[in-house]
């Protein structure tokens, strides 16, 4: 009898007992990938219903769809449990406004000794077609808006009892719908950006509830957002036009009647107290000016307009697809100073993206002023540099003039900053309150709705706090998309961003937003025509015909910087597969594939004997060299322009192959396998030293290694290597972005962990040691020398793709690896890593399967190890050791056997005790 069969048959007698409370599992319900009732356009939505307890004896789902606004419309489906628990609504009439409720429950194995239980959930389907529009797009004149935010309003009566009522609504930039004096939802910063010209976010609210008999008012208010930014980047900015609105309210009457409220020009308007707004420079708002009942009934707006009547944006109507912006962390004021006469500078002690909101009692009139930064200067004042006011011109600043009746809070509305430091000044009045006071100012951290998912921690504190760093500064760079940095740029690099991917996933429920960003890659690569173009080598852009489907190298805006480099551009494949193998979801593989396949070719019509040459290279690598920097830095990471771009190249081809495969076009599959073939043999000839054993750079060595390009036997070889090439340079890594996501799980797969160790434990610069030391709290765009110590800091401090790396917390050190060949993680592979340089590690995760953990701790040499399987998955264990003791938790009492060193493990939860062996001398 084989080993496995063997312990196949132990684990089944080792199957934990859980019991469940009252029958009924607690189930995450989702609808494409967005918690609670949830509004969608798509033609085939995905439901999933995510586990949060241990399930023994699951054997399948039973889910159930029923339509609720018409009778009879019914489906139901039962879903192997090992098919993992989501499912297309698929056969049934999806039409505009229709309403759905939904059921998933589990279904146990005869012995299991449990009932059903279930959960139930709601979604609806939005407005479909642009005949489903019946409002039309209005604003407020030019001349009499000024800068100022506009409002709209508009009164109507309700004089029958309402059954249900839908709003309707979108306001570029962005937003706040009002509905008798109350505001509507929590989003802020709605709707999402997107390609205004391809399409645009609506935002729908359930206002049954606050709908009243007799006389309502609806008001919309609307600032310039992405819509109408206008002051950077161009002498008009990227303005898409005047800021406008769209609003249809819908309501259906108990006597099945129907009545529209929709915007046109009998709505009235005016500016209102934000009397200037700007995403990069900040908000301008005058308290005197504000009149609270302005979108209540009988409010008298006889100084207000007529509404005028605007065109439409161009794009397709879209329910909003992600979670929307909210306030989300708050922090208070660490310290106080007056550098300055007048002058008080808060230290929130976190570099955050957000805004601050302000509490004060002043005098009427009284002018308050907030300045924000990443830095402070030597004086004690800010220093905006960081924030990018070389190329921005705009410090950010909002302004607050006081009403002077009682205590004032406010905060902005249309506007966002990244700041660890606020500057606050006084003018044309006094501050009655205690100026610098616990309460005057708080800290707000604003960002797209991603509840953490992927909890993390170790014994070493400089791990844990860089991974609180990786944190920090990906939460902020989610305002609707994920953007290079906060402050400089606020832009969707696409490079950036499928860096960031993995991390993202693994620590926030994030989904929605790659597949939103993912959608806004595909409409910015749907522009055509003249473009700045790379050429054949590095450095080489000239104005050439884009071709319509091929990405741009920032999604979604009107700044696209032109066509995408080979390295940036790879985004439109790579992100949405890493979506596939977190999700399981095929449906972005299927959506996207024309372009896997287009990006492809287009990358093999530019490459000179499957060698790419051109691209922006292995970005923000610290600089090492002797002598000067080079004035143009690109110039610095540049230098291994072919192999990264080949190897994104490469790993395109790879991806399009197993896509392929996947979605069943075997041919395909074997004409791109045969390409990924030939581009990793044409690698290996033109860049790898066999002498050496190894690539010339770090980078090229970690990703030759971590995405697979070599041959699985001499991954071992380079890994060593690059090993060799860490110690020789005095235990620094030397890796631009590309490499350090990369570089960790390069060493650690093949035994370099006390490589990583000693990075970690490098005081000197360039290192993470170093970079906390110069007191960073958010991931800085380039790791900090001492050449720049005593200098302003001009590089952006908040730049996500340099904690990338964090995604090896979960994947290395806690070992938690997917396995694409059954995406969703339906198969896992555990393999803990840094087990002899760290005392103990934990990592816990709400996979689209249920809860995977790995916890782990180190006695000597006696490894004990925690793990959780979700139901449905099973997970082949990789000890690193003799696994001596297996138990079931929960089992009474716990069995203990000797047992193979390689584990295949149903679902559960387990104890193992492994035998590490000793310590080699001097290790």
């Amino acid at each position: 009898m084989s080993v496995r069969l063997q312990f196949i048959r132990l684990v089944a007698a080792l199957a934990p007992v859980v019991m469940l409370a009252a029958d009924a599992p607690s189930l995450r319900l989702q609808v494409d990938a967005r918690s609670g009732t949830v509004v969608t356009d798509d033609p085939a939505p995905r439901l999933t219903w995510t586990p949060n307890v241990p399930l023994p004896g699951l054997d399948s789902w039973r889910v159930q769809v029923e339509r609720t606004d018409v009778a009879g419309e019914r489906r139901e489906w039962n879903v192997p449990a090992a098919n993992g628990p989501w499912q297309v609504v698929e056969g049934m009439a999806l039409p505009s406004r229709a309403r759905f409720r939904w059921h998933a429950a589990p279904v146990f194995a005869p012995d299991a000794g449990h009932g059903a239980g279930g959960v139930e959930g709601y979604f609806e389907v939005g407005l479909k077609t642009a005949a489903d529009w019946h409002a039309h797009w209005i604003g407020l004149s030019a001349e009499t808006r000024g800068r100022a935010a506009p409002l709209f309003r508009k009164e109507f009566k309700v004089e029958k009892p309402v059954a249900s009522a839908r709003l309707y609504v979108s306001g570029l930039g962005w937003h706040e719908a009002w509905l008798n004096g109350s505001r509507l939802g929590d989003g802020v910063l709605e709707p999402a950006q997107t390609d205004y010209e391809r399409r645009v976010f609506y935002v729908t609210h359930d206002v049954t509830s606050e709908l009243k008999p007799g006389a309502n008012a609806l008001g919309v208010w609307v600032g310039d957002g992405w819509f109408n930014q206008d002051r950077v980047w161009g002498p008009k900015g990227l303005s898409y036009g005047e800021p406008r609105m769209i609003a249809q309210l819908e309501i259906n009457f108990t006597d099945g009647t129907r009545a529209e409220v929709l915007s046109d020009d009998s709505w009235r308007a005016a500016p209102s107290a934000v009397t200037a707004t700007n995403v990069y420079q900040g908000e301008e708002f005058d308290a005197r000016r504000f009149d609270s009942g302005w979108s209540t009934p009988g409010f008298a707006a006889t100084a207000w307009e007529a509404a005028v009547p605007m065109p439409a944006p161009g794009g397709v109507m879209v329910a909003e697809e992600i979670p929307a912006c909210r306030r989300l962390r708050t922090l208070p004021v660490r310290a106080w100073n007056e550098p300055k006469p007048g002058v008080f500078v808060a230290d929130f002690g976190q570099n955050l993206t957000g805004w601050a909101q302000l509490r004060v009692r002043a005098t009427p009139g009284t002018k308050i002023t907030l300045r924000f930064a990443e830095s402070r200067a030597p004086d004690g004042k800010i220093d905006p540099l960081s924030t990018g006011i070389v190329h921005t011109k705009q410090v950010q600043t909002d302004t607050y003039i006081c009403r002077g009746e009682g205590e004032e809070r406010w905060e902005p509305r249309f506007a966002f900053h990244v700041f660890q430091f606020a500057e606050l000044t006084v003018a044309d009045g006094r501050i009655i309150s205690d100026l610098t006071g616990a309460t005057t100012l708080s800290g707000v951290a604003v960002y797209t709705d991603m509840p953490v998912r992927g909890e993390f921690s170790c014994s070493d504190p400089l791990m844990q706090r860089m991974f609180e760093l990786s944190d920090w500064t990906t939460v902020g760079n989610m305002q609707g998309l994920p953007t290079d940095c906060p402050g400089r740029e606020r832009c969707g690099w696409t490079g950036d961003a499928h860096l960031l991917t993995p991390f993202a996933l693994h620590r926030f429920d994030s989904t929605a937003l790659w597949m939103k960003y993912q959608a806004d890659i595909l409409t910015s690569a749907a522009h055509e025509g003249p473009m700045l173009m790379f050429g054949k080598d590095f450095g080489d852009r000239r104005t050439g015909l884009k071709q319509a489907g091929l990405p741009t190298m920032v999604a979604p805006g009107k700044r696209t910087n032109g066509a995408a480099s080979p390295d940036w551009g790879s985004a439109i494949v790579f992100i949405p597969w890493d979506v596939y193998c977190f999700t399981g979801d095929t449906r972005i593989l299927e959506r996207n594939y024309g372009s896997f396949v287009q990006w492809v070719e287009h990358l093999r019509g530019q490459a000179e004997e499957n060698i790419v040459r051109n691209g922006l290279g292995d970005w923000c690598t610290p600089w090492h060299a002797d002598g000067p920097r080079p004035s143009e830095p690109r110039l610095y990471y540049g230098r291994i322009v072919p192999e990264l771009s080949t190897a994104c190249y490469w790993r395109s081809a790879d991806i399009l192959a197993r896509a392929a495969k996947l979605l069943g076009r075997s041919d395909d599959a074997k004409k791109y396998r045969q390409l990924a073939d030939a581009i990793s043999e044409s690698y290996r000839k033109n860049f790898y030293d066999p002498v050496r054993g190894g690539f010339s750079d770090q980078t090229v060595n970690a990703i030759a290694v971590n995405w697979g390009l070599l041959p699985a036997g001499q991954r071992p070889v380079v890994a060593k290597f690059l090993a060799q090439q860490i110690t020789d340079a005095g235990d620094h890594f030397y890796t631009g972005v590309f490499g350090l996501a990369s570089l960790f799980p390069a060493l650690a797969d093949y035994g370099q962990d006390a490589t990583i160790a000693r990075i970690f434990a490098n005081p000197a610069a360039p290192g993470f040691r170093y970079l906390l030391a110069q007191g960073a709290t958010t991931c800085w765009e380039v790791l900090p020398m001492p050449s720049d110590e005593g200098k302003p800091f001009e590089r952006s401090k908040s730049h996500p793709f340099q904690g990338a790396w964090a995604a090896w917390c979960y994947e290395g050190i806690a070992g938690i690896k997917l396995d694409a060949e059954a995406a969703g993680f339906r198969q896992i592979r555990l393999a803990p890593q840094m087990v002899r340089e760290l005392e103990w590690a934990r990592a816990r995760e709400q996979t689209v399967m249920g809860w995977c953990e790995s916890a782990w701790k180190r006695t000597g040499n006696t490894f004990t190890w925690t793990v959780e399987i979700p139901p449905g998955a099973q997970a082949q264990l990789a000890p690193p050791g003799r696994a001596f003791a297996l138990r079931g938790l929960g089992v009474t009492p716990p069995p203990s056997k000797q047992v193979a060193e390689s584990l295949l493990l149903p679902a559960g939860r387990y104890e193992l005790s492994v035998a590490l062996e000793p310590a080699a001398p001097g290790s």
